[in-house]
Order: structure tokens, then C-alpha cells, then sequence
């Protein structure tokens, strides 16, 4: 079965595709660009508004795992794993109206960007 990884440290993924006798073939792509060495990651809609049915998206331009925390430090969620190039939907319904702080880890680093809950 065919998969698809960056595997190179590029902005392009490459495809992963396994043989019949347990091997792998990879399909590099060698039109991509080496990635910053700072995550490219994009959270909006900024404010989200909840009770009109919004969900916070979240972009990143490689896997990221994401906390949300209030402004005192507390953990107001779970760990939130964001697959690299896609958008992805988190609902925070859950979350009172305040700023709050998306923490996300890549290699053991954190990131941080702020967004309101109305």
C-alpha cells in the first residue's frame, strides 16, 4: 500500500510504496525546498465563536502536537496531535470566553500563539 511521508526535511511529501518480497520504494520529490527551521503554523478563525457552531483550524507545515492553556498555565485540554499540511478542526465548545495560549511541541520545542474564545 502506498503512503505518503516527508522524509527529507522538504516542503513536498514523498510517497512510500511497499514490494511484494517486504521491501519499500521511495518515490522522492525532488522539486521541494528544504522546511525553515521555525514550524510555518497558522491557527484561526481569530476570535472563534463556539456558540455559532465555529471550530478553531489549525495549519502547520509539519507534525506539531498542540495544548491549549489558559493564561494562569493551567491545561485546558488534551494533547492534540496535527498532522503537517492539512488543516485540522479542533471544537472548543468546551472552553469558557477568554484568551487562551495554543502551546504546540515539534521536536521537543515549544511554539506558542495566542486566540480568544467569544
Amino acid at each position: 500500500w502506498p503512503t505518503v511521508a516527508n522524509l527529507f526535511n522538504s516542503d513536498r511529501p514523498h510517497i512510500v510504496v511497499g514490494n511484494t518480497l517486504g521491501g519499500l520504494f521511495v518515490l522522492k520529490n525532488n522539486d521541494g525546498n528544504e522546511l525553515p527551521a521555525e514550524p510555518s503554523i497558522t491557527l484561526y478563525p481569530n476570535p472563534v465563536y463556539p456558540d455559532k457552531d465555529q471550530l478553531i483550524n489549525i495549519r502547520s507545515d509539519r507534525d506539531v502536537l498542540v495544548q491549549f492553556y489558559n493564561l494562569v498555565g493551567l491545561k485546558m485540554s488534551e494533547s492534540y496531535f496535527i498532522p503537517g499540511h492539512r488543516a485540522y478542526q479542533i471544537n472548543v465548545t468546551n472552553l469558557p470566553k477568554a484568551m487562551y495560549i495554543a502551546r504546540f511541541s515539534w521536536k521537543g520545542k515549544p511554539y506558542a500563539k495566542r486566540f480568544v474564545v467569544q
